[in-house]
Order: structure tokens, then sequence, then C-alpha cells
């Protein structure tokens, strides 16, 4: 899983610095931070208990859990109204469960790439915080107006969907359940995804 991370990532860095649009030609840094508030949550686990017994259980959730996220990034125009980023960061989940995320972010501005509205396509996939463990992977759906601050500084305000699909540590009671003895493991969660963005463009200061 982790080499199929890592491959991910190459590949959106040879896109993000692949020959483009002349038309476009502006680096672009960003800071964004917000909250991604889960409504709806399945998983379906199972494992074998120390004494040998297959112990299977599924769970589906209503309700909402209330998780944030911290991300900065870098990004090319590519024309006067597509942008890429690659993104990446801090962000949570579900309950317990925080990820170091790497995304890719695409921006299409119907106005152009320094104000109005926007809409926002990312995914990518992240490791938990300790660098561990199984690999999660996210996606989002999503609008934004941005707001000129200065000829090179612009404030994003971003709504939008978001899904997660992760592997979460197991129990069986208070103990831990090896890897070894899970044979099944998957919990997704779907939510939305309210922030605010601060982007930098440092080719158009003036």
């Amino acid at each position: 899983m982790e080499r199929r991370l890592w491959t991910a990532i190459i590949l959106a860095l040879i896109a993000l610095f692949s020959p483009r649009d002349a038309r476009g030609g502006n680096w672009r840094f960003g800071l964004e931070w917000g909250a991604s508030p889960a409504v709806f949550s399945s998983g379906k686990y199972s494992f074998l208990t120390e004494d040998g017994y297959l112990i299977q259980r599924s769970e589906n959730k209503w309700g909402l859990a209330l998780n944030g996220e911290l991300l900065s990034g870098i990004g090319w125009d590519f024309s006067d109204h597509w942008t890429t980023m690659l993104k990446t960061g801090y962000a949570g989940i579900s309950k317990d469960i925080r990820i170091v995320p790497f995304l890719l972010e695409t921006t299409y501005s119907f106005t152009g790439n320094d104000s109005g509205w926007a809409l926002c396509l990312s995914g990518g996939a992240g490791l938990n915080e300790h660098f561990r463990g199984p690999v999660s992977y996210l996606g989002n759906l999503g609008a934004a107006y941005r707001i000129p601050l200065t000829s090179f500084l612009s404030m994003d305000l971003k709504a939008g969907l978001r899904a997660a699909w992760t592997r979460p540590p197991l129990y069986d009671g208070a103990a831990r359940v090896p890897e070894s003895d899970i044979r099944r493991n998957q919990f997704g969660v779907v939510g939305g995804k309210f922030t605010i963005a601060f982007h930098f463009a440092p080719s158009k200061k003036k």
C-alpha cells in the first residue's frame, strides 16, 4: 500500500512540473484550514480472537462527528482558469483516526484565477500520524469563492463534500487485534468540508 502511495505522489509531481499552457505560468502557495464534519459512516470487520474464534461486525451510523484539518500546498496556474495544487498537512477522518494526507487538487475558476466562483476537485491518500499502518484514501468535491486581498494574495471560502476510506485499528476487548489476525477491515465516512484558504502568488506581486 505504501508503495502505491509514493507512486501516486511521484505521478502527481510529474504532472505538476510537466510543460503547461503558457497563458498560465504563476506559482501558487497556499495554506488552508477548517472543519470536515462527518455525517455518515459504515464499517465491516472480521478478525480472529486469541482463542481462534472468528468475530464479524458491521455498523452503519448517522450522526455528526466534527473533524479538523490543516493543509499547506504548492501549485501552478496552468491557464487563466485552471490551477493544480499538491497539498499535505494534518487531517482528521473520524474519531481517533488522524492522517497525514497527500492530495492533488484541481480548481476551475469561472471568472479567472484571481477572483470569483470556482469548482474544486481533489483526491489522494495518506498515512496515519506516525507514518505507519494502512493507507487511507480521500476525495473532495466542492465550490469556492475567491476574494482578492492584494495583487498577489487572495482568500478562498470553500464548501463541499468529502469521502474517506480507511482501515482503523480493531480491538478485542482492550487488546488490539494484530494485522495478521484481521480478515476484513473496511471503514468509510461521508460528510461535509468547510475551509478557508489563503493563496500567495509571488509572480503577481507588484
